[in-house]
This record gives structure tokens, C-alpha cells and sequence, in this order.
């Protein structure tokens, strides 16, 4: 409520002297008084829009019925995609050497043709790759020509293909060429590596090559290789089996609830349902199982252990058809499974957690996937609806203070603030302010005698608002008060907080995001202005 007083008072001074001084500047010689009055506030607060009193020390939502809570939170994170799952590098070669019938066709026609299919392991330990939508990557392919006759090569990768169309090489050598390579981007090719008996990780080709006679003959050492290297391996999308019990997550770290090491000096408060919420979002197609090693809260040097938590829960894998998206389920502990009511009852600034989650626990018992994006997150939650009660809860706070007047001051006789109010939040708000000068000394205070600035709401038993507070006071300044604070540099608000009572005792009160604060606002002010001729 100090934002609500302490920007509209300069802004209403001012507008008002500006009013009487346009009239003044046309009176000459005369002795003039006259009273101004105008309205200068008209709002409707509802408490999800702004919650003054706790809005900065945390998230402000609401329950589908309505019911705000603060929300304290933190995230753990797994790494992502390619760095869950790296693609290994691959160097595979393939050695053949021409048959006695090929080597006879080619002396005796002068010229062979041949054909041979190979295939390789793509190794990666515990992992089984099936398939693999390229994002980044390089392919390297080197034909070594060890026979005294030169020819033509191609080398197909019949499952890599970019557009449905098998990846390509064509190779042009000399006799006893050594080295021709070939460097290929594989951005965007997919490569299905499910054809082999095994059905994953399994890297097949064929290699055509035309041989013609140059009159040189055979040695015992003549061959002819492939060579063919996968490098620096990024991947859209990878399916297959990543390997069992993979450690996603290792947390062990505080939450820290600030509203218990915030301002409130005195008075008492209670939150009659405070939930704690271990929030699990699976973007991967691994299940997972959440293991919890300790919760407590801590304050003051002490800890008091959280009880009722699941030592493990496990959380499905994201459908095949849903890849791309994620899944959400939650570990919830509140009063009705657990102490931690009695913990938070403590007040304490730290939530301590200590967790694991790991992928494929239960061993291959389904085909994973992954995208470049996929991670696991668990959001470490502490949530305190506005259901409970506060008495003579005290917050303190001093600001800056400036009337934003010059001499002009001395034109005002007095000044009456008249407020309309119409509350619906089942809370009571006093203020009580202390102007003071630059050395902090007190110069006069806000209210003489204090009250309570709006009334809260009334609530039946169960503490849900069954009517409006309506009442309509003035605050008025007299020229005495006026001279006292003219010269104030600060202002020092204590606000005094208290939930509305049912029949004269105290219930757990509901704020909810219906609840509206109306109120409206004028200012009547004298000013009197002499001028000698």
C-alpha cells in the first residue's frame, strides 16, 4: 500500500497549485481564498495483478479455483540430445583383391568388371543405434588402388540417403593410386542402420569397380580398400537403445524460500496448506526413475527432516508419436501425506534436496529416441496458497520522501484527502507513516490517532468472503502539519497486517484472484493568497 499513497500525493499537490496559480496570475493587489476540489484516484486491484506485500520475493499463480499462491522454485536440468547421447566416431575399412577368374578376364579381354558388398559394426559401447536424421556430421571415404591397372570405383551407402536418394561416390585411378578421398557434409541425410540381421547399428555398402589391363601383370601383394570415417556426428533425431541405468541427473542443493528472510518483523502468520512438488518434465523417450535421498527444511542453524516422500517413482517415456513434445507428472507432498506443514510452520529459508534421476533403470525393455533439443527437467517447487492467517504481522520500510512543491507550499491551508473503499481480500491493512528529515528524525507522523487504512472482508467459518468492507474516511492535513513536513526528506511505513476473523475468531482466510480492492480517491484543499498593491 506505500506505492498506493506515495505516488499520487506529489502528483495531486502539484496538479492543484498549478490550478490556483493559472487563476492567480490574473489577480493583482487583492486578497483571494477558494477551496479546490478534484478527483485523483479511481482504481480496482485484484491480487494477481500485484501482490504488494510479498509480489517481489516470489512467483504469484493461481489454482483453477481461483485461489492465488506464492510459488518458490528452482530447476535441475539434464544435458541435451547430442550431449546424452554423443555419437561415437567411426573408422572401418573394407581389404578385398580380385578373384583368379577376374584376374584372367581382366589380362585376357584386356578390361573386368566387379562388384562386392560389405558391411560394418557401427560401435558405440552399450548403445544400439537404428536410426540417425543428421543435423551436422562429416563422411570421409578413401579408395586405395594396390594393382598395377587403373580403372573406375563407385561406393554406395545403400541406407544413408538424403531426399530418398542412397549416398554416392565415384572414384577415377591410376595404377597403384593410393589415397583417393572424398569428404561428404551430412547435413540432412538420414541413415538407417536397422538392415542387418541384429536389427540396429549395422553399416552396409557396395562397392563397383572397372579394371582395364595395362599390360603389368599381378603381384602377391596387389588389393584394392575402402576406407570410410563418420566424424564430428550431430544428430536431429537418433532412435534405438542408449544403455542401462544412464545417470540424467544428480541434485543435491537448497531451495531458498525468501519470504521467511524477508521484513516481517513481528505478529504471527501461518499457511494452512503449503505443497511441495518435485515437477518432472521428460522430453526423451528413456523412462526414468526418480530417486530421493533426503529432504528438509533448515533455519536459524537447525534442520528438520521432511517426511512422506516416495524413495522412487518412475515417470514413462515420451510416446513415439508425441516426439518432439514432453510429458509432466509431479511428486506432491502437503499436509494431508506428510510433516511438511510442520516444517514450513518452522519458517524455514531453505528447502534442502537431494535426488537422482536415471534413464532405462529397468534395462531394455523398450527402443529409445532423442532429438537435438530432448533434456529431462525436475522443478524443485514450494507452493503457499493464500489460505491461512496473519495477526499483527508488522512489515517496515523507508523510502525517499519530497512533497515536490517549492514555495509554492505556503499558498496551502489545509488539504483532505476523502478515500471510498470497497474491499473484497479478507485482509485488514494499517499504515502508519513517520516523515523524517535527512538525519532520520522524526518530524511528525501520517495518522494521529492510527486506524486501520482498509478493512478486510467478511468471511464466514470456512474463511471464504461473504461480503465487501465498505467505508469511506478522510485523511486531512492542516497548514500546522504541513509546515512540520514540508522540509521531510524520508518516510518510514510500518504496515500492519491482519486476515478477517469469523464471529471474533480467527479462520484460515482464502485470497483469490475474484477478490477485488475498489477505491477512489479526492482531494479538497485551501489556499489563500495575499498581495499587497
Amino acid at each position: 500500500m506505500k506505492k498506493l499513497l506515495w505516488i499520487f500525493l506529489p502528483f495531486a499537490f502539484t496538479g492543484c497549485i498549478k490550478k490556483a496559480a493559472d487563476k492567480i496570475d490574473k489577480l493583482h493587489g487583492a486578497k483571494w481564498t477558494g477551496t479546490y476540489a478534484a478527483p485523483i484516484l479511481n482504481a480496482d486491484l485484484a491480487l494477481n495483478d500485484a501482490v504488494e506485500l510479498v509480489g517481489s520475493l516470489a512467483g504469484v499463480n493461481t489454482y483453477a479455483d481461483g485461489l492465488i499462491y506464492l510459488e518458490f522454485a528452482t530447476s535441475e536440468i539434464s544435458k541435451s540430445g547430442n550431449q546424452l547421447v554423443p555419437l561415437q566416431n567411426q573408422s572401418h575399412n573394407f581389404t578385398d583383391v580380385l578373384s583368379l577368374g577376374e584376374a584372367n578376364s581382366l589380362t585376357g579381354s584386356n578390361n573386368v568388371t566387379l562388384t562386392r558388398n560389405f558391411s560394418f559394426n557401427y560401435t558405440s559401447p552399450g548403445v544400439e543405434i537404428d536410426s540417425v536424421a543428421y543435423a551436422n556430421g562429416e563422411l570421409n571415404i578413401s579408395f586405395n588402388n594396390n594393382y598395377a591397372h587403373a580403372g573406375n570405383a563407385v561406393i554406395t551407402i545403400p541406407q544413408l540417403k538424403l531426399n530418398g536418394a542412397p549416398a554416392k561416390f565415384t572414384f577415377s585411378f591410376s595404377a597403384n593410386q593410393q589415397n583417393i578421398s572424398k569428404y561428404f557434409n551430412l547435413i540432412g541425410y538420414k541413415f538407417n542402420l536397422s538392415s542387418g540381421g541384429l536389427g540396429y547399428s549395422y553399416l552396409p555398402g557396395k562397392i563397383d569397380i572397372s579394371y582395364t589391363n595395362s599390360g603389368n601383370g599381378f603381384t602377391g601383394s596387389n588389393n584394392f580398400q575402402v576406407d570410410i570415417d563418420l566424424k564430428n556426428q550431430q544428430f536431429n533425431r537418433v532412435y534405438g537403445y542408449f544403455g542401462d541405468n544412464l545417470n540424467l541427473i544428480t541434485a543435491a542443493d537448497s531451495l531458498e524460500l525468501q519470504i521467511f528472510s524477508a521484513n516481517l518483523k513481528t505478529g504471527s502468520y501461518n499457511f494452512a496448506d503449503p505443497r511441495f512438488k518435485f515437477r518432472v518434465t521428460n522430453e526423451t523417450g528413456f523412462p526414468l526413475l526418480f530417486s530421493t535421498f533426503g529432504l528438509s527444511g533448515s533455519a536459524n542453524g537447525t534442520s528438520t527432516n521432511i517426511t512422506g516422500y516416495p524413495a522412487t517413482k518412475s515417470f514413462p517415456a515420451l510416446a513415439l508419436n508425441n516426439i518432439g513434445k514432453s510429458i509432466t507428472d509431479s511428486i506432491l507432498l502437503d499436509k494431508n501425506n506428510s510433516n511438511f506443514k510442520v516444517v514450513i510452520d518452522k519458517k524455514p529459508k531453505m528447502i534442502n534436496y537431494d535426488f537422482t534421476v536415471t534413464g532405462n533403470s529397468g534395462g531394455k525393455t523398450q527402443r529409445n529416441f532423442l532429438t537435438a533439443e530432448s533434456k529431462v527437467t525436475v522443478k524443485v517447487i514450494t507452493e503457499l496458497p493464500f489460505l491461512g492467517t496473519a495477526v499483527d504481522l508488522v512489515l517496515n520500510d523507508t523510502s525517499d520522501f519530497n512533497l515536490g512543491l517549492g514555495n509554492e507550499i505556503d499558498l496551502i491551508e489545509w488539504i483532505v484527502l476523502r478515500m471510498n473503499i470497497d474491499n473484497g481480500i479478507p485482509t485488514t491493512i494499517g499504515i502508519q507513516g513517520y516523515f523524517m528529515d535527512s538525519n532520520n528524525v522524526i518530524l511528525d507522523s501520517l495518522f494521529k490517532p492510527y486506524r486501520n487504512f482498509i478493512n478486510g472482508a467478511i468471511v464466514d467459518a470456512t474463511g471464504t468472503v461473504v461480503s465487501t468492507s465498505i467505508e469511506q474516511y478522510d485523511i486531512t492535513m492542516d497548514r500546522l502539519k504541513i509546515e512540520k513536513i514540508k522540509t521531510a526528506k524520508k518516510l518510514w511505513i510500518k504496515a500492519y497486517v491482519n486476515t478477517s476473523k469469523n464471529a471474533g475468531s480467527s479462520v484460515p482466510v482464502k485470497i483469490t484472484n475474484l477478490q477485488h480492492l475498489k477505491l477512489k480517491m479526492g482531494i479538497h484543499s485551501k489556499l489563500s493568497i495575499h498581495e499587497k498593491f
